[in-house]
């Protein structure tokens, strides 16, 4: 098999990375509107995680907001 061009690989990659990023925002904003005390205490913990990790690309106001309603119910 032959190796892809540098510059096909290139937009490989860009579009495969957009498809990624709105999967996740998709994700998130079904997350935002779940009642986030049906998650497990793991489940909750795991999701506090990832959103410290977040690429730039996804809105920090969505981010910040998914952050504050896991505090919330935490505590």
């Amino acid at each position: 098999m032959r190796a892809m061009p540098a510059r096909r690989r290139a937009r490989y990659l860009a579009r495969k990375k957009a498809h990624y990023l709105t999967l996740l925002r998709a994700r998130l904003e079904e997350v935002m509107h779940q009642d986030l005390r049906l998650l497990s205490p793991t489940s909750r913990e795991r999701l506090l995680r990832s959103l410290e990790r977040m690429p730039r690309e996804i809105p920090a106001e969505l981010v910040a907001a998914l952050h504050h309603r896991l505090l919330e119910v935490a505590a």
